[in-house]
Formats: C-alpha cells, sequence, structure tokens
C-alpha cells in the first residue's frame, strides 16, 4: 500500500481526504497499526487503477496462537 501510494506521487494528506479520515489516522494504517478495511482498499485501489490484491501486504505467519493453547 505504502509503496502503491508513493509510486503514483499520493501523499498521506491525500490518502485521508480521499478516505474522510484524518492523516493520523491514515499515518496509523500505514505503519501497521491500525488495518485498512476492506472498503478502504477498495476506493484506494480504484483511485490508483490497480487490482485490490496489489495493495494487500504479505503475511509472514497467519498462525494464531490463543493463551492455554497447546
Amino acid at each position: 500500500m505504502r509503496a502503491e501510494a508513493a509510486r503514483q506521487g499520493w501523499r498521506q494528506q491525500d490518502l485521508a481526504g480521499l478516505l474522510g479520515v484524518t492523516q493520523g489516522s491514515i499515518s496509523c494504517r500505514l505503519s501497521g497499526q491500525t488495518p485498512f478495511t476492506a472498503d478502504e482498499l477498495a476506493i484506494l485501489a480504484e483511485a490508483f487503477g490497480v487490482p485490490v490484491s496489489l495493495l494487500y501486504e504479505p503475511v509472514a505467519d497467519s498462525t494464531v496462537i490463543r493463551g492455554g493453547a497447546r
């Protein structure tokens, strides 16, 4: 997501305006602190002219370990 926005010259303020959120909210999303919603990814993909799949970051390990599980 960050790479595609940079490649196309979009600033955090631009992304915030498009999604109707604050620049701080975009910063949290780009840093991974807060995930983008599916709707937000769809809006951004359309604005960038790319498939939504291009905006997903690879996940190193999707294993979830719950407390007490062995």
